[in-house]
């Protein structure tokens, strides 16, 4: 994954690597630390930049053998994203291979989430989803929609993407949107068709620069 420190201090900071760690001194039923605008605008940053990584798994598949029922599986083996993806293809609404498809869907397997290790020897963020992708073969493009969860020790965090927007071997979404839900706090992260995004919780805005990490509320 792109270098995200800076969301990762901030992370830290706010607590939601340590809090949210399961420990024997924390009872199961122990309010968890309440969450602010600006912890969940982090987690939300830390989010849309991971999904830039992930979802173009569908658009970026290749190499592999064809499947005539449309079924593929593809192996995250980074010290940072570790875990299955599985994929479904179709072009006319029948099972294709990948590099004809116009549909796909991609999915982490029932109790099979994919293991984040944002720190090295912290404990794995747990991100499970299910995407889909319209493609356009002749162009190189898809545009993905779905949901999933991402659970850090007893926090579990959901999110919805809606109309992203890429392209392949391209850095950046050109549009699109993703909402993040975390103790009742609301983000709405807008892709700016560039290295930045717009994160809008409420009537505060701020702008994440998608290479490094930085947030900037305006």
């Amino acid at each position: 994954m792109r270098k995200i420190f800076t969301i990762l201090m901030m992370l830290l900071l706010a607590g939601w690597l340590l809090a949210g760690c399961s420990s024997e001194e924390t009872a199961p039923n122990d309010p968890l630390p309440e969450l602010t605008n600006e912890d969940v605008a982090h987690q939300s940053g830390y989010m849309a930049m991971a999904l830039v990584e992930m979802a173009p798994v569908s658009l970026e598949f290749s190499g592999k053998a064809d499947a005539s029922d449309g079924r593929y599986q593809y192996t995250f083996a980074d010290p940072e994203i570790q875990g299955d993806v599985q994929l479904y293809f179709e072009q006319g609404d029948a099972p294709s291979g990948y590099d004809v498809a116009d549909y796909s869907q991609a999915w982490t397997g029932d109790e099979a989430p994919l293991a984040l290790y944002p720190i090295e020897g912290g404990i794995a963020w747990l991100l499970a989803f299910s995407l889909e992708s319209v493609i356009d073969q002749g162009a190189g493009t898809a545009v993905i929609g779905g949901a999933g969860t991402l659970t850090v020790g007893n926090y579990e965090a959901a999110f919805t993407v809606v109309g992203l927007a890429i392209e392949r071997g391209g850095d950046w979404p050109a549009g699109g949107y993703m909402t993040f839900t975390n103790e009742g706090i609301t983000a709405t992260v807008t892709f700016d068709g560039d290295n930045t995004a717009t994160i809008e919780i409420g009537d505060i805005t701020w702008m994440l620069n998608l290479s490094n990490g930085t947030l900037t509320e305006l």
